[in-house]
């Protein structure tokens, strides 16, 4: 007798679903931001040239130009802030935060967070800040780098994850936790050498780091952050002066 064919199993996968935060991060030590100067990538367009006779004559380094260079600045693309930073650099911390995490891996951040926006803004008052580091060929050899440094500082950042294996309370203890570990910018926390960079959550941003205005005045007109600064800037100026 001919037995009846079972029917197929029905395979049924239901859609992945997504939620939303959107968080307030408020510094805990200085920021540092430092792109990449408008000559270094204009040399990796079109190629290094020889220097011409004149310009072997020029002052190494032109300070506030250089500090300037090294934002990401973008007049009105916020209505709080004139300067914009890369979105992915903190979720690049959430994923090492998860290395010392115990209950999430580096992976899961990388599937199942997603980062909607390009660029967050940085809300404070840049100040100027020169330091003599090392350059990174063979020898070695001491510079000085002019960058500009948030003393205080904050930024809001839109995260959407997946439900079903995050929650926002997860979300928001591994933001802690690579705030903490992590930081972004230079010389951050994860980097070992410097402890800047480090973040936490925040309920609310201080108005004080919310004026526009200021901002851009200390863009356009810089301010040295410190001692060493101001000295190091004034022996530039002392340098232009002498040679007009």
């Amino acid at each position: 007798m001919a037995t009846a064919k079972k029917a197929p199993d029905v395979i049924s996968i239901p859609p992945l679903k997504m939620d939303e935060i959107n968080v307030r991060l408020v510094g805990r030590t200085g920021l540092y931001i430092n792109r990449m100067s408008a000559k270094a990538r204009r040399q990796l367009l079109i190629g290094a040239q020889k220097k011409t006779l004149a310009e072997r004559k020029l002052i190494k380094h032109d300070p506030r130009t250089e500090y300037r260079d090294a934002m990401y600045v973008d007049r009105g693309w916020h209505p709080r802030s004139h300067v914009r930073f890369p979105a992915m650099s903190i979720k690049a911390a959430m994923g090492t935060a998860a290395l010392m995490t115990p209950g999430i891996r580096k992976t899961d951040v990388s599937r199942l967070v997603f980062i909607p926006d390009e660029y967050v803004p940085i809300y404070g008052i840049p100040r100027l800040r020169m330091t003599i580091m090392r350059s990174a060929d063979i020898n070695r050899t001491p510079d000085v780098r002019t960058r500009p440094y948030f003393a205080e500082w904050a930024t809001e950042i839109r995260i959407q994850f997946a439900k079903l294996s995050l929650s926002k309370k997860e979300i928001l203890t591994l933001l802690a936790n690579a705030g903490t570990i992590c930081g972004i910018g230079d010389e951050r926390q994860e980097k070992g050498k410097g402890s800047a960079g480090t973040f936490a959550p925040a309920n609310t941003i201080p108005d004080t780091l919310l004026d526009a205005d200021a901002q851009w005045a200390a863009i356009k007109t810089p301010v040295p952050f410190d001692l060493e600064s101001a000295e190091l800037l004034a022996e530039f100026d002392a340098e232009v002066e002498s040679r007009l």
